[in-house]
């Protein structure tokens, strides 16, 4: 390219604020030259400024005049003036033809766009000569740039994507249950079938883990009652008429207080539970569960709650499972939340304290 061309716009084109800063050694540079080769140029800008630099063989073109200005600036206009591309990597000055620049499409995987925003920024690898594009709900990015900088840039995706991938990582463990059962059961109660959730489904509530059981929760009223108890005391008898009784505070369980009748702690005994009240829209023969407390929220529907999809959960719930065989717990979550689950259901698995029994009662008239 012609000397007077070349000089022209070195005069006009201001200095690139915002390129990677390249550790200069002076702040001026005076130099000469007749009808020099380009990669000699560079050569000697970099030399007297003991910066390390690779220059392709595709870098091509003289340079006649005399120059006076930045190392910085004098790179920049040359740049901008011969075509070349330009990328300090922290340690060489790498110096590309300006038809050797290169695209990519990296693959983030599981980790977001955010992730490796954020690792550029750390290292101070984010050049604004060449922005990288980002769409975040696909999980990609696209850079643009010298190969050294592409390659930088595609390395460090990598990683990133790798670390989500490892912390995401999951693995399955069994817990063995010896006094409670892992699936829901169903009983007999009143004539009428209740059903009584599980450790697995009492887990998945707690930790809002997804599971293929599908929790059928109460509706208003199952129409359950108890019998009036005969000879005016306590009744432990479950039937289908009547009212259940009233009771003070409790402190065994934690169970509610109408689980318990007498009004003084002598005469707190255990009795029957209190059964779900009664209501006409619940459907006949319908299974109830006997902890209201568990399904609160839900008690005013009557529809069964599959809680099997984990359409509406978080994208790392938990999987929970029962294993009615063995009576075991699955569980399928990432290695360091293992404990949490072995310490509460160590807390859970605990000897029953109350009894359950059946009785039948038998009424011989003469």
């Amino acid at each position: 390219m012609a000397a007077v061309l070349a000089l022209s716009l070195l005069a006009l084109l201001p200095p690139h604020a915002d390129a990677a800063q390249v550790p200069w050694h002076s702040r001026t540079f005076k130099y000469v030259a007749d009808h020099k080769d380009l990669k000699e140029v560079l050569r000697d800008l970099s030399a007297s400024q003991s910066v390390t630099t690779w220059i392709s063989p595709e870098v091509t073109g003289t340079l006649s005049g005399k120059f006076e200005a930045s190392p910085q600036k004098f790179l920049d206009d040359l740049a901008a003036t011969y075509g070349f591309v330009w990328y300090y990597d922290g340690a060489v000055l790498r110096i590309w033809g300006a038809n050797e620049s290169k695209n990519a499409t990296l693959s983030l995987g599981t980790a977001s766009t955010k992730a490796l925003r954020d690792a550029l920024a750390r290292m101070r690898l984010d050049d604004p000569r060449f922005p990288v594009r980002y769409d975040e709900a696909a999980h990609v990015a696209v850079v643009s740039g010298p190969p050294g900088y592409v390659d930088t840039v595609s390395a460090i995706a990598k990683q990133v994507e790798q670390g989500a991938r490892q912390r995401d990582a999951t693995e399955v463990q069994v817990f063995q249950l010896h006094y409670a059962q892992a699936a829901d059961h169903t009983t007999r109660i009143g004539g009428q079938d209740v059903q009584i959730p599980g450790m697995a489904s009492l887990l998945r509530g707690i930790y809002g883990a997804r599971g293929a059981s599908v929790a059928v929760m109460p509706g208003p009223g199952a129409n359950f009652g108890r019998v009036q108890p005969i000879g005016g005391g306590s009744s432990n008898t479950f039937g289908n008429a009547g009212q259940g009784q009233g009771g003070g505070a409790n402190g065994i369980l934690g169970l509610p207080s109408a689980w318990f009748g007498g009004t003084s702690p002598s005469d707190r005994v255990p009795v029957s539970p209190p059964l779900p009240g009664s209501g006409p829209s619940a459907p006949a023969g319908s299974p109830a569960s006997v902890w209201p407390e568990l399904t609160k929220g839900r008690r005013d529907e009557s529809n069964p709650i599959d809680v099997g999809n984990g359409a509406e959960l978080a994208s790392d719930a938990p999987v929970i499972e029962a294993d009615p065989r063995t009576n075991a717990i699955l569980i399928r979550d990432r290695p360091e939340r293992m404990q949490s689950y072995s310490t509460l259901i160590e807390q859970l698995d605990n000897r029953p304290k109350l009894l359950q029994i059946d009785a039948t009662i038998i009424e011989v008239r003469d």
